[in-house]
C-alpha cells in the first residue's frame, strides 16, 4: 500500500493507493516552516481516523514544487512510518522523453508526473494536460511520449486574490461557475471574468499549442486536473477531468523505479 503526496504551493493533495486505486484523499494547506513532527502527527492522525493503520503503508511517493519543506516531509516519513520516501526528481525513470526540452531540470515534478499519468491513461495520443492549481500549467505530450513544453499562467484563486489586493473597491469573492457571462453585480462580474476568462485562455492556448507542437492537427485530447478543474465539469472544456492524475502518476513512476 502506498501513500502518495502531491506537494503544491498552496495545498498538499494526498491519497492512499490500495494496490488498485486511490482512496482516502485529503487536502491540507502547505505550511512553510512546518516541522517533521507536525506533518508526521497529522498523517498518522488522519489515517487512524480513516481506520487505516500507519503500518499498512509500505511505500511513500512524493512530487513537490516546494523545496523548502521537502526535508521536513521526508523526515516525517522516516520518523513516523519508517519509510524513506521516493521523490520525483531529475534522473528517475519516467518514460517521458525530455531531452529535446532546453532545460529539463526546470520542468516541475508535478508536470512530469501528470504527463506520465496522462501517457498511461491515453497511450499513443497527443495530449494536452491542464493542471488548475496555484498556477495553471498547460503541458503537451505527443504520441511518441515526448514532452513538448507548454504554458504557465496565474491560477484561478491567484487571479481572484490579486484583484482584491490591487483594487480597493473590489472585494474578495467566492470562486464559482457563474450562471451567465454578463455580471448582474460587481461580485458576479468578477466571478464571470475569472471563470470565463480562464476558460477562454485554456481553449485558445490549447489550440495554439496543438498548432505548434502537433502540426496543426485536431487529433489531440485535453485532460483537466488540479483543485479547480472540477469547476468546469459542465463546460465541455476538457475531454476528461482526472482529479487524481498526479497521484496515479506517482504510483506509476514509483513502480517503474522500484521493480
Amino acid at each position: 500500500m502506498m501513500l502518495c503526496l502531491d506537494i503544491g504551493n498552496t495545498q498538499i493533495y494526498g491519497g492512499y493507493h490500495n494496490s488498485e486505486e486511490i482512496t482516502h484523499r485529503f487536502r491540507i494547506n502547505t505550511k512553510r516552516g512546518w516541522s517533521s513532527d507536525e506533518f508526521g502527527v497529522f498523517l498518522q492522525s488522519y489515517f487512524r481516523e480513516q481506520n487505516i493503520k500507519p503500518t499498512f503503508i509500505k511505500k511513500i511517493s512524493i512530487c513537490s514544487v516546494v523545496p523548502s519543506i521537502n526535508y521536513s516531509v521526508r523526515s516525517a516519513c522516516i520518523k513516523y512510518f519508517n519509510i524513506d520516501p521516493f521523490m520525483i526528481q531529475l534522473g528517475v525513470k519516467t518514460g517521458l522523453v525530455v531531452n529535446k526540452y532546453k532545460n529539463p531540470h526546470e520542468i516541475g515534478a508535478d508536470i512530469v508526473t501528470g504527463c506520465v499519468a496522462a501517457m498511461n491513461l491515453k497511450p499513443g495520443r497527443n495530449i494536452i494536460i491542464a493542471d488548475l492549481g496555484t498556477c495553471t500549467t498547460i503541458a503537451a505530450v505527443n504520441s511518441d511520449r515526448e514532452f513538448k513544453s507548454g504554458v504557465i499562467l496565474p491560477g484561478i484563486k491567484t487571479q481572484a486574490d490579486s484583484l482584491s489586493l490591487a483594487a480597493e473597491k473590489l472585494s474578495s469573492i467566492d470562486i464559482i461557475a457563474p450562471p451567465t457571462v454578463t455580471g448582474t453585480s460587481t461580485s458576479h462580474a468578477i466571478q464571470s471574468g475569472i471563470y470565463y476568462g480562464h476558460m477562454a485562455a485554456i481553449k485558445e492556448l490549447s489550440k495554439q499549442i496543438a498548432k505548434e507542437v502537433f502540426g496543426n492537427t485536431n487529433d489531440f485530447i485535453i485532460i483537466g486536473t488540479g483543485g479547480f478543474a472540477t469547476l468546469y465539469n459542465d463546460s465541455k472544456l476538457f475531454d476528461t477531468i482526472e482529479p487524481d492524475l498526479i497521484l496515479n502518476g506517482l504510483v506509476i513512476i514509483e513502480k517503474m523505479n522500484n521493480l
